[in-house]
């Protein structure tokens, strides 16, 4: 990232919780880059972290690891500023309730639910002998990243399509971007309503075969 920056660089953004694997962007060593640019060459870039799921999840699995303003600045004060356009209030409103419904507590114990059911589902899978997992031990968005092994006479598109046309299941098949573009995968993400009983590894499975 660090040769693309320079005079003109308005800012940087990082992601928490990336759309392929549900993986971090490495925020604190951009963030220490942009300092050292700074530093050395006086260029003044913010940082600006996408945690539109992340900072949901971060938070209250991983407290732990240095994201937000604890890290990076707001970048300045402006006295004033006007709505381009604005939207309904409701979804705001709507998750107001639930901060107060379910606090830190309950937001906590959802996210270890759907943290225990993702370890689970990627255990399921692994034992299958059919898929590998893609950064199985970092932290991630509650969602496991996998691709089929070997060589096979199918990937994983057909996988996606035949549990979507089988079961109404939307399980995403993928290519990586570019420089890992030969790089197939599947991303199921784990919802809280997803249980033990749900056997969707073993229908995952089947379909593998």
């Amino acid at each position: 990232m660090e040769p693309h920056v320079d005079e003109n660089t308005i800012g940087v953004a990082a992601v928490l919780g990336t759309t392929f694997t549900g993986h971090a962007d490495d925020i604190q060593g951009i963030d220490a880059m942009l300092a050292g640019l700074r530093d050395e060459r006086g260029l003044d870039v913010p940082l600006h972290v996408d945690a539109a799921s992340g900072g949901f999840v971060w938070p209250f699995l991983y407290p732990q690891t240095p994201w937000d303003f604890r890290q990076n600045d707001l970048g300045k004060t402006d006295a004033t500023f006007t709505l381009n356009f604005s939207t309904g209030s409701a979804m705001v409103l709507a998750q107001y309730f639930n901060l107060i419904r379910f606090g830190r507590a309950g937001y906590r114990e959802a996210m270890r639910v759907m943290q225990e059911n993702t370890r689970l589902l990627a255990a399921r899978l692994a034992e299958s002998g059919q898929f590998e997992q893609i950064g199985p031990d970092e932290e991630k968005l509650p969602l496991v990243a996998f691709r089929l092994t070997g060589e096979r006479r199918f990937d994983e598109f057909d996988i996606a399509w035949q549990v979507a046309a089988e079961r109404g299941w939307m399980l995403p098949a993928c290519t990586m971007p570019p420089d890992a573009d030969h790089v197939r995968m599947l991303r199921a993400l784990v919802k809280l309503n997803l249980s033990h009983a749900l056997p969707a590894s073993a229908a995952i499975v089947r379909a593998a075969h």
